[in-house]
């Protein structure tokens, strides 16, 4: 949305409707059985102030955007809807013959223009954007509201809610509300989920996400576990802030010898994407269960390879035979040796290795004639027995600023298992106990900061973010906002991180473009494992393009 507005304070979830401005609200693009006479746009006064429409057009866009209705003077009161429908549209105010495409093979649109012509606001949807459609900043359209099934409309979150991007802002509605506000679209999700067998019991840990725009203290939420098809255990989850997320972490009531398929749930009514909801796994040999993905090295130097480390307990014997699975099926046979050490490193040439990490015993390395292709931009790891029953996994989205630093994994007291890029000198601790934090420098403990700002995307400067947190293992959330309270990127997501580090911006958008010069916000979220510590801080950064 194009709008010339002053700066405002990006406060909690960043209202972006704190200005007068009109808003496609809902639109019904694709009517169950004939289309004609029965689609309709909703408009949505998102601001504190009537605006008079008149003059003010409605476009739609296959090739490119044609208007299909001119406005006459109707003012729009503040935080009222306007319905414009087909002739079989009752409850339209009015009446239009809008014809809009139905999406299906590229990129259609809707848009409204001020009567001046100075205010517009999009809404592409379906892709690939062949016609090189052009969004509220004047450029091609990369982000797309999805294309809706026959009888749905496309709807915003939330009533008004507008970060300039389509594919966050709309979701599909199965229960339209022509002229009515918008259900609140619900979308809580399980992320980063484990289950770990030590102390002979298992124990489940994992982060329950509510991805929503909006808060809803009302939602009931119910975390059910089952095994074998059978509910073993519930447990009542309290609502989570829109945007956040909580550490959940409970012993399972299996016995150590639980055999069978694991299902964990989250319930709660009108979640719009309930795929996110539930987690599977095959429980079987404990002593296998145990085995697990310790580190890896995905974006080596030219000096060095790609491997993996495995933890082999004591307690399990040699001779297993596992498979490395990567995210596109690439996998890898490996049998445990007889003497099996505590530390297994996996690579293509043991000689390289041992000279590029001095202090790794050569009998914890074995040399193996492939490995899983770790991709540079992240991937998923899953670790399965003979019988195909996944034993552990982890996944990692690349950071091209840790070339060269390994992952290693962390188990906190609580048994939050979390990641994190090693500490060591050496980048690196294949065959040893993974790294720890160094202690705290100059930054003072629980706060964040920012530095290298102002920096230049152009030329490959990039700012960091340093944090110290008051406890081993924590989740941070970071997010980019211009001044006008758009979203433009997001730095970190649910990241599992430790007490100290950094993580980076390369000052680009997701899709890989610079942003333009300026000053930017960064939203700061952080919790500990135990949800007992909340962190959330405004930080400035500033782009110094040319």
């Amino acid at each position: 949305m194009v709008k010339a507005i002053g700066t405002v304070l990006v406060l909690g979830l960043l209202s972006c409707w704190l200005t007068a401005e009109v808003v496609i609200n809902e639109i019904m693009y694709d009517p169950s059985g004939t289309d004609t006479g029965y689609e309709w746009i909703e408009l949505y006064n998102n601001g504190n102030s009537d605006i008079n429409l008149e003059g003010a057009r409605l476009q739609k866009a296959g090739n490119s955007f044609v208007t299909v209705f001119t406005f006459p003077h109707y003012i729009l009161r503040a935080k009222r809807f306007v319905l414009i429908g087909e002739v079989n549209i009752t409850q339209a105010l009015f009446t239009a013959n809008l014809e809009l495409y139905n999406g299906g093979s590229d990129t259609d649109g809707v848009r409204y223009i001020s009567a001046d012509g100075n205010y517009t606001d999009t809404v592409l949807y379906d892709n690939p954007n062949e016609n090189n459609l052009v969004d509220d900043t004047g450029d091609t359209g990369q982000y797309f509201a999805p294309d809706v099934t026959a009888g749905y409309s496309l709807a915003r979150r939330v009533d008004g809610w507008d970060s300039n991007n389509c594919e966050d802002d709309f979701v599909a509605e199965t229960s339209p509300t022509p002229g009515l506000p918008n259900r609140v679209a619900i979308d809580y999700g399980l992320a980063d989920t484990s289950v770990i067998f030590e102390c002979n019991a298992y124990r489940l840990s994992t982060a329950i996400c509510n991805y929503s725009l909006a808060d809803c203290d009302s939602v009931t939420i119910f975390l059910n576990v089952f095994f074998n098809a059978l509910l073993v255990q519930t447990f009542d989850i309290q609502p989570v802030a829109a945007g956040n997320f909580i550490h959940f972490s409970t012993p399972l009531a299996l016995v150590p010898e639980a055999a069978g398929t694991l299902q964990v749930m989250l319930s709660l009514y009108n979640d719009v994407n309930p795929q996110n909801n539930v987690w599977f796994m095959q429980l079987g040999n404990p002593q296998m269960t145990a085995i697990c993905i310790n580190e890896l090295l995905y974006n080596p130097d030219t000096d060095n390879q790609e491997w993996i480390e495995l933890h082999i307990p004591p307690m399990v014997g040699g001779n297993y035979q596992l498979n490395l699975t990567d995210a596109a099926d690439n996998s890898v046979q490996i049998t445990l040796p007889t003497l099996c050490p505590e530390y297994l490193v996996l690579c293509r040439n043991q000689a390289l290795l041992l000279e590029r990490y001095p202090d790794c015993p050569s009998d914890y390395v074995l040399q193996v004639s492939s490995l899983p292709i770790l991709n540079n931009d992240g991937d998923i790891l899953l670790l399965k027995d003979p019988d195909g029953v996944v034993i552990d996994s982890m996944s990692y989205v690349g950071v091209s600023s840790k070339k060269d630093y390994s992952l290693e994994r962390h188990i906190s007291a609580d048994s939050v298992v979390s990641w994190h890029y090693s500490y060591a000198e050496a980048k690196a601790t294949p065959g040893q106990e993974n790294s720890q934090p160094p202690p705290p420098s100059t930054l003072e403990a629980g706060t964040v900061k920012v530095k290298d700002s102002p920096f230049n995307p152009l030329i490959d400067e990039r700012m960091s973010l340093q944090f110290n947190f008051r406890d081993i293992a924590n989740t941070i959330n970071c997010y980019v906002y211009d001044l006008k309270g758009n979203k433009r990127h997001t730095i970190a997501s649910g990241m599992s991180v430790g007490s100290f580090g950094e993580i980076f911006w390369d000052g680009k958008d997701k899709g890989g473009k610079p942003l333009p010069r300026g000053i930017y916000v960064l939203l700061v979220e952080a919790r500990n494992s135990s949800n007992r510590y909340f962190l959330r801080k405004q930080l400035t950064v500033v782009l110094a393009t040319n």
